[in-house]
């Protein structure tokens, strides 16, 4: 696990996996610190999280959620409506759209006390047991 991997681990403050019948779906949320390290450099005085964050945040969920490695192996769709500051909660509401024995792929709607930050749609591939 990377040092950034553990920190999203921290972050995440609660996986509900929905349902485990096709197609699945996971409610997942997750907190940010300011000590958070998506924060420093992006930018001085005035930190916002990268994009890229949400969607490791998203990927870290699902592996919690459905107990399983996953690979991110394409961005089919990433829009980010608002940033993120440090201490905000989000919600990633995730279905999953397509599966097979390769691929995964899910959309997750991400909000902030109900208003939208991102919509995002992902490509995943579940990776043996190691």
């Amino acid at each position: 696990m990377t040092p950034l991997e553990d920190e999203l681990q921290c972050a995440l403050v609660s996986v509900r996996a929905i349902s485990s019948d096709a197609p699945a779906s996971a409610a997942l949320e997750f907190r940010y610190d300011p000590s958070f390290t998506g924060f420093q450099g992006h930018f001085p005085n005035d930190p916002i999280l990268p994009g890229v964050c949400l969607l490791q945040s998203l990927r870290v969920g699902l592996e919690k959620a459905w107990a399983t490695q996953l690979r991110l192996t394409n961005i089919l769709n990433a829009k980010f409506i608002m940033p993120v500051r440090p201490g905000e909660t989000l919600l990633f509401a995730v279905t999953e759209t397509a599966r097979s024995p390769q691929a995964i792929s899910v959309k997750a709607k991400v909000t902030r006390d109900s208003q939208r930050v991102a919509e995002l749609s992902i490509q995943l591939e579940p990776m043996p047991p190691q």
